[in-house]
């Protein structure tokens, strides 16, 4: 009768399993370094105007790591410019959307990229949303209103900073969306009438 070799077998199961973990940690250390690559040539790329070759690599880098807020939200607003093009298409302009929303949520801080969503969903005809933008961005302005917010936003981007909201563009951009929600409303009247 034949005997099988346990030591053998243990080692046999110890080596391909010591194998099979050193390729998975090898093939995160490369994933994880070669996306850092990827960020700084995108930006490197966006800083000598090749916009699309940026886009193209932010989009591989947030593939690889999504949690990364701040570089998700330069792929959004090159996500948008894209779609605010002449030659954007129906798919440029769905996922300049998707993107947007994702990139709001990831930061809801960025008041100045949910200016831009509130803008973009007013455009391509989603008023409630852009309105719910808006509103959060009213209830953030400063109460303070006798100040003139123009010079403070001009300093504010001298000095690299992230500019004050602008009241009276915040107010206008939320009359002009529910005006547009009216507008909706009386076209598409609802079933129970």
């Amino acid at each position: 009768m034949k005997q099988v070799n346990v030591r053998l077998l243990l080692l046999l199961v110890a080596v391909v399993f010591g194998g099979i973990l050193g390729v998975f940690l090898l093939h995160r250390f490369q994933v994880n370094r070669n996306a850092g690559s990827l960020a700084k040539m995108a930006r490197l790329r966006l800083a000598v105007g090749k916009n699309d070759e940026a886009l193209s690599l932010f989009a591989r880098y947030v593939s690889f790591r999504p949690e990364d807020d701040k570089a998700y939200g330069e792929f959004a607003r090159l996500v948008l410019e894209r779609a605010e093009s002449p030659m954007a298409n129906r798919g440029d302009i769905a996922r300049a959307y998707s993107v947007l929303e994702t990139a709001v949520r990831k930061t809801p801080d960025d008041d100045e990229l949910r200016q831009r969503l509130a803008a973009f969903e007013m455009r391509i005809g989603r008023f409630v949303d852009a309105r719910q933008h808006l509103q959060i961005l009213r209830e953030r302005l400063p109460t303070d209103t006798t100040s003139s917010t123009k010079p403070a936003a001009d300093d504010a981007v001298a000095d690299g900073t992230e500019a004050p909201l602008d009241r009276t563009e915040i107010e206008l951009m939320l009359a002009r969306a529910q005006a547009g929600t009216a507008t909706l409303r009386r076209l598409r009247p609802s079933r129970a009438d």
